[in-house]
């Protein structure tokens, strides 16, 4: 029905105010969805998010597709220079729960739309341990 529901949104508002686009990201991802997640990644090319490539780097990390899902990671890494940070903080247990968030709370490539990315797609990202390891280890063989 989530998912539905986003299309709708997306189709009565292409220019998608309300971020339909990327929870449906995560919906794609958690049922490994890969045709429609890559579809909706390239209807929004020229936005790439944070909101798209952690979810797309999760879904390919999800298949088996190791490859594809470190070259997401490394486009995350290109354009949000708290990426390194935050998976260092959650591997290492500090968790996220001190980040000091912004004037406005979120702000677009930081630490904070990460860790909001991660909070509010719970469902995607609940057991994802072992994958928020892989990442930490594959952003330390790209530096």
């Amino acid at each position: 029905m989530a998912k539905n529901a986003c299309l709708e949104i997306l189709d009565l508002n292409n220019d998608d105010n309300l971020g339909a686009r990327f929870i449906l990201m995560h919906i794609y991802a958690y049922f490994e969805d890969e045709k429609s997640a890559v579809k909706l990644f390239e209807r929004y090319d020229c936005q790439k998010s944070t909101q798209f490539l952690l979810p797309l780097s999760t879904l390919y990390y999800k298949r088996g597709k190791t490859r594809k899902a470190a070259a997401y990671i490394k486009e995350l890494v290109n354009i949000n220079k708290d990426t390194h940070n935050f998976f260092n903080r959650l591997v290492i247990g500090e968790g996220l729960s001190d980040i000091e968030f912004g004037m406005y709370v979120y702000r677009a490539n930081s630490i904070e739309e990460l860790a909001i990315d991660v909070t509010d797609n719970k469902f995607l990202f609940v057991n994802c341990g072992v994958y928020f390891k892989w990442v930490l280890k594959t952003i330390k063989s790209i530096d």
